[in-house]
């Protein structure tokens, strides 16, 4: 049995510093990914809470698409997404992530988090160490604005390429990150609902 140790406060005469503005904090950590994910305390790593936004176009034959331009998955295609910032809701970090990534504006059609699929993503190194663990947060999502054509997709951020994808097709590519099939299934299930309400 392993022995506790006890936690001592940690006491500081430094005076206190500004927080670096989420956008600023962003643009720092830059230069670590793809390293270990680490506790502040500098402990094992922890998982993240990540966000996926599935947007549907309004017939339900597509959905928007990204391919992954950075671990993990890169290189992979699956719906736009990305880390849960402090602060946010889920439906605003999916909404965000969408806009960042392929220059679509949509709303969640999920109020809470109950309503949405659940999936792990884990990354493990080749030294057996963690490279990436996510808690992802799949969230239903329809366009903004509603017309008859579909809007364009721009890659951007973390995307090396954008695309409306058949949903018929999904299912024999090879190309799509790990879960993803499962997950799109269970948001067009919830689409489709909300659509008829």
């Amino acid at each position: 049995m392993r022995a506790r140790r006890r936690c001592e406060p940690l006491l500081c005469s430094a005076p206190l510093l500004a927080l670096p503005t989420q956008r600023q904090a962003r643009a720092q950590s830059t230069p670590n990914r793809g390293r270990s994910i680490r506790s502040a305390m500098g402990g094992a790593a922890v998982p993240r809470v990540g966000v996926a936004a599935h947007i549907f176009c309004p017939s339900f034959r597509r959905i928007a698409m990204v391919q992954r331009a950075n671990a993990p998955g890169q290189g992979l295609w699956s719906v736009p997404g990305g880390k849960l910032e402090l602060g946010e809701t889920l439906s605003a970090a999916a909404c965000r992530e969408a806009l960042e990534e392929t220059g679509l504006v949509c709303r969640a059609l999920n109020d809470t988090p109950a309503q949405s699929c659940v999936t792990e993503s884990i990354t493990p190194g080749p030294n057996g160490d963690m490279l990436f663990h996510y808690v992802l947060v799949h969230v239903p999502c329809a366009l903004e604005g509603g017309g008859k054509e579909l809007p364009a997709i721009i890659a951007a951020d973390d995307a090396s390429d954008a695309a409306w994808v058949e949903l018929d097709d999904l299912s024999s590519r090879a190309d799509l990150v790990e879960g993803l099939l499962g997950a799109v299934e269970e948001c067009l299930a919830t689409a489709r609902a909300a659509a008829r309400a």
